[in-house]
């Protein structure tokens, strides 16, 4: 039995969560210290069966309970008599329990009522990978992951900055003083539009990140530096601004900072918002085309179309955080005063499953023995090929989850929501609407993707 506990603040009750393995069967329980405990169990299977690295059920039973340890310590969870997680910023580290804020994924009132009367800031999402910088009490910098890792799981040895050097040198240009946290997404740049605004690559920057380094290093050979979007200002010299300082201040701080610094591979997103009467734009630069906007949700959405972009984070411009900003539970808070409006695009797609092929795969947990994911594909008469676009899992209710579970009733169509089509002609974000009986596979083409992305080669 492996017994942890995790303290979220000073005066709160610690949580227990315990597991334990028996054969092939692990058993979780977990809940308030000298409370009542709630358990659950996952009886494992054998994996990669045939293959080299294949696990009998014992076996893959002990590496699915390692990797759940490995989640909770992520948490803050430590194991009893070890220690409590940390519940405060030292600034020689960020602990791994510590998450910044993340805006809400849904319209609230309050933003509701703020889009209305034209009072919203709107912040343009950039399509990357969220990472932190903290600039120490010694003045070193150090990045570190969303999950607050400072390095590649695969080489703890070698921080995340040595991996981006042009990255590091530009950071360190900024004179950043000591005791500071700011926040950002790192980027692949692919180039600027017609507007003046860059474009990026989600797949191309999820390369450089989770690749080792010298694959990441030759990708940026090739590609050039991963840039940095910074989007908050948690702490300032040793001043918790995402807990005392309105939005406004920080975000004007973060745009006043690259004004005056202007250094290489370091930007801030577009922000507009209303002035006066009439609207207005926090840009990186002054080499954009301005942008007409009336304030409201419809026309955030038809300019995200418009430009390509992944959508835009509505904030509060007067809000302050306070306890919001920052948890020590291995979770986000998410303030009512920053939400996430982005556009949503639908499609049909001729899906295929058949796991033991390898197209597709089996359902794990509460999917189990059911579909996890279909392929989806799309044709093109122009080569008369099926052209792969990605995997759809996402949207499948219980009972879809059963009912598709058998290969004989593919290939079918379905229709498909997501958030963007990507420059490499995938989709991002993709959830199951419905089954479509009344159109044929061969009439899911490629003409419905955008015009750009129509290859024959993929």
């Amino acid at each position: 039995m492996h017994e942890f506990i995790q303290r979220q603040t000073k005066t709160t009750t610690p949580r227990i969560w315990k597991i334990a393995r028996q054969g092939a069967k692990v058993i979780i329980s977990h809940g308030q210290q000298d409370g009542k405990f709630q358990e659950t169990s996952r009886i494992c299977v054998p994996v990669n069966v045939g293959k080299a690295n294949e696990k009998n059920a014992e076996e893959s039973a002990q590496s699915w309970m390692e990797r759940q340890i490995l989640l909770k310590e992520r948490q803050g969870y430590r194991p009893v008599g070890v220690g409590l997680s940390q519940t405060k910023i030292d600034f020689q580290s960020i602990p791994d329990n510590v998450r910044f804020w993340k805006p809400q994924n849904s319209m609230n009132k309050h933003m509701e009522k703020l889009i209305d009367q034209k009072e919203a800031w709107w912040m343009r999402k950039r399509d990357g990978m969220m990472h932190a910088i903290l600039c120490d009490a010694d003045g070193e910098l150090q990045m570190y992951s969303s999950t607050m890792q400072p390095a590649h799981k695969n080489e703890p040895e070698i921080p995340w900055l040595k991996r981006y050097p042009v990255l590091e040198a530009s950071l360190k240009s900024m004179n950043i003083p000591p005791n500071s946290i700011l926040l950002g997404e790192l980027v692949s740049v692919t180039g600027m539009d017609n507007n003046g605004y860059q474009t990026e690559d989600l797949e191309t920057i999820a390369k450089i990140v989770k690749g080792k380094i010298e694959l990441s290093k030759k990708s940026q050979e090739e590609i050039g530096s991963p840039w940095f979007v910074i989007w908050d200002v948690v702490y300032w010299n040793n001043n918790p601004w995402g807990e005392t300082a309105s939005t406004e201040h920080r975000l004007r701080h973060v745009h006043n900072l690259i004004q005056e610094k202007k250094p290489k591979f370091i930007t801030h997103p577009e922000i507009l918002y209303f002035k006066d009467g009439k609207s207005a734009c926090l840009m990186p630069d002054d080499n954009h085309t301005e942008i007409e906007f009336d304030g409201s949700r419809n026309h955030a959405i038809d300019l995200a179309k418009l430009l390509g972009w992944e959508g835009f984070v509505a904030h509060d411009p007067s809000a302050v955080f306070g306890d919001k900003a920052i948890s020590f539970r291995g979770k986000p808070d998410r303030p009512k005063h920053a939400v996430k409006v982005k556009p949503k695009f639908e499609a049909d797609f001729c899906v295929q499953w058949n796991p033991d092929e390898g197209i597709g795969s089996w359902g794990k947990g509460k999917k189990a023995g059911g579909v996890g994911s279909v392929f989806a594909y799309l044709w093109n008469p122009d080569t008369l090929e099926w052209q792969y676009v990605t995997k759809v899992g996402g949207g499948l209710t219980e009972k879809d989850v059963k009912e598709f579970a058998d290969p004989n009733l593919f290939p079918m169509v379905w229709q498909v929501e997501f958030a963007t089509w990507t420059d490499k002609g995938s989709i991002q974000f993709p959830e199951f609407i419905r089954q479509r009986d009344d159109k044929l596979p061969i009439e899911c083409t490629v003409d419905q993707m955008p015009q750009s992305d129509v290859r024959g080669n993929n």
